[in-house]
């Protein structure tokens, strides 16, 4: 059994498996971010017009705003 230097007592498959989790979080995170700003500012602030470009529902756009705290009036 290896253990990893830096965190005493985690094998360090199992440390480099948390790291990739983190980083594959922050990614999708950004592109969210970034990919309904874009969306939402093509759409004039319109939630409906977003999501149906889209191709989402309207309540799992606006579930996602809410997670990122973005507004749409912003963007009208």
């Amino acid at each position: 059994m290896e253990i990893s230097a830096e965190k005493p007592g985690v094998e360090s498959g199992e440390a480099e498996f948390h790291d990739f989790r983190k980083a594959k979080r922050q990614v999708v995170s950004a592109f969210e971010k970034e990919y309904l700003a874009k969306l939402l500012q093509k759409n004039g602030g319109n939630v409906s017009a977003a999501a149906r470009e889209a191709g989402m529902q309207r309540s799992a756009l606006q579930r996602l705003l809410r997670k990122y705290t973005i507004k749409s009036d912003t963007y009208r």
